[in-house]
């Protein structure tokens, strides 16, 4: 003979935290995966993946691209209210390659398009001040 044994199950505290806790971790995974898409890239590697073709991204300010700027790169002032409408039509299958100052705005701003669904994004490493250093050249 066998006997089933129907019963309800109330959640507790202890099970609520939980449930919780495997939620945040979930969370937390999911951006780190999203993030890996974000590949912060030294210049060799930038440099390869701009020959390669994409999109070669300046975020820096009007004022900073006076100074000069990569060959060929669009400006998209990070700042700037209309960053995102740069974005509208843009394939996010094909590789866009941002650089700033010193790499901090590019990657902000690579953090975005990645959470916008932008499968393959690099920022330069050190920014333009490390392409210079590395003496390759920019335009003015």
């Amino acid at each position: 003979m066998i006997r089933i044994t129907l019963f309800t199950l109330q959640p507790t505290k202890t099970m609520v935290k939980f449930i919780a806790f495997l939620a945040l971790m979930m969370i937390s995974f999911l951006s780190q995966v999203q993030a890996q898409n974000l590949k912060h890239v030294d210049v060799e590697a930038f440099e390869k993946a701009v020959k390669a073709g994409g999109l070669l991204v300046d975020v820096r300010t009007e004022g900073e691209v006076k100074e000069g700027k990569m060959a060929n790169s669009k400006h998209w002032d990070w700042f700037d209210d209309n960053f995102d409408k740069n974005l509208k039509g843009l394939d996010k299958n094909k590789p866009i390659l941002l650089y700033c100052h010193s790499g901090g705005r590019s990657t902000e701003a690579g953090e975005k398009l990645v959470k916008l669904g932008f499968k393959e994004v690099y920022s330069l490493n050190k920014g333009i001040t490390g392409w210079q250093k590395a003496g390759k050249p920019i335009v003015k």
